[in-house]
């Protein structure tokens, strides 16, 4: 009988110790699918299976697992992941004549990665940033190893690119959305109609009354770099021009363009300029930047706006809206043609690389409060 007793509690010990041990394991050790195979009494196969929404693995141990990962933690290493899958659910965004950490900071590229990084998320894919120079081959090979050793499924390139680089890109054999780049085609593009931008701010002006319009155009040099780098200029700098010049030619007025180059050499001619008695009454302004030098130009000269000259740029970002007046603009939603790019992408790896119909964003509004109709002596030029 006293041996019965000691079998039977050293049974119950052992039993306990076995269920303390599978608390401890739970609530501490569930860091892979053997420990949360292990919790469930099931094989690890059948975690993995049923983690995977595996049609091998009935519903209701489905759910059971699916449950207890959720309630102690569990998650799958990506790896892990992709080694299975042979998909990383990772998507790169390229970035180019990015030469600083202080050029990726600003509201223009974080308006597209947020518009991308939000639907990529809903999608349950990462983003990783690239710059340009890591396109680059190493120790004798020409493929970058970015893309060698497989770190992401596919690409979204912003801003622009040479012919060359763009034949390299594409070499690469992963899906690409071009946002922003000056790609035009009919598939796998997202782009922004900036002749109708610059259409739409003349065709303003000369409704209020303005005759005399200046161009405040952006240089079209491209920067220095290291030579290993290949640089293109903003297709929206021609765009942007081409679409005043015809616009103005249209209207039968005469283009009159200024190039900026640094903010001193453009202050001190926008001075010139406005004080002469024919000044232009109103001026179109490739982006942001050149408005606000032309604005500061123009308090100078102590000059009103936009009682006395107007200003539209034909750009936009967060920062104008703290100003006031609020700086005249024409629409640029960033956000959403992020949002679409990543959308497109996705579509992309769903359908085996078949890239979507491009998409142009034409639909332009004119923001802000500083134009005006021209002051009486400048209504007729």
């Amino acid at each position: 009988m006293v041996i019965h007793v000691h079998v039977f509690i050293k049974t119950m010990f052992t039993c306990s110790q076995l269920a303390f041990e599978r608390s401890e394991l739970s609530v501490t050790r569930i860091r892979t699918q053997h420990d949360l195979a292990r919790l469930l009494n099931v094989s690890r196969v059948t975690v993995q299976r049923a983690l995977s929404d595996h049609p091998y693995v009935n519903d209701g141990l489905r759910a059971e697992i699916q449950a207890a990962a959720k309630k102690y933690g569990y998650r799958p290493f990506a790896n892990a992941q992709s080694l299975r899958t042979g998909q990383t659910h990772a998507i790169g965004v390229l970035l180019f004549n990015i030469r600083s950490a202080k050029q990726i900071v600003g509201p223009v590229f974080f308006e597209f990665l947020a518009g991308i990084t939000d639907r990529l998320v809903e999608c349950e894919y990462k983003t990783i940033v690239v710059r340009d120079w890591q396109l680059a081959g190493d120790e004798g090979h020409r493929t970058p190893v970015l893309f060698r050793e497989r770190a992401m499924d596919g690409l979204i390139c912003t801003h622009p690119t040479t012919p060359l680089l763009s034949h390299f890109i594409t070499s690469l054999k992963v899906p690409v959305v071009w946002l922003d780049s000056g790609h035009h085609e009919d598939h796998g593009a997202v782009w922004r109609d900036e002749a109708g931008a610059a259409r739409l701010a003349v065709q303003k002006l000369v409704e209020l009354g303005h005759r005399k319009i200046t161009y405040l155009d952006k240089r079209s040099s491209g920067p220095e770099g290291p030579s290993n780098r290949v640089y293109s200029v903003h297709h929206s700098v021609t765009e942007r021009s081409a679409g005043y010049g015809q616009t103005m030619t249209a209207e039968k007025l005469a283009p009159q363009r200024l190039i900026t180059l640094t903010y001193q050499q453009t202050a001190a001619e926008l001075q010139q300029i406005l004080k002469q008695p024919d000044r232009p009454s109103a001026f179109v302004c490739y982006s942001v930047n050149e408005a606000f030098w032309l604005r500061n130009a123009c308090i100078a000269a102590g000059l009103s706006v936009p009682t006395d000259v107007s200003i539209i740029a034909l750009d936009d970002n967060a920062s104008v809206v703290d100003q006031w007046p609020e700086l005249g603009r024409i629409s640029f939603d960033r956000y959403a043609m992020g949002h679409c790019a990543a959308e497109m992408m996705v579509t992309m790896l769903e359908k085996d690389g078949i890239a979507p119909p491009s998409r142009g964003f034409v639909d332009h509004q004119i923001l802000g409060q500083t134009f005006a109709p021209p002051p009486m002596q400048g209504a007729v030029g």
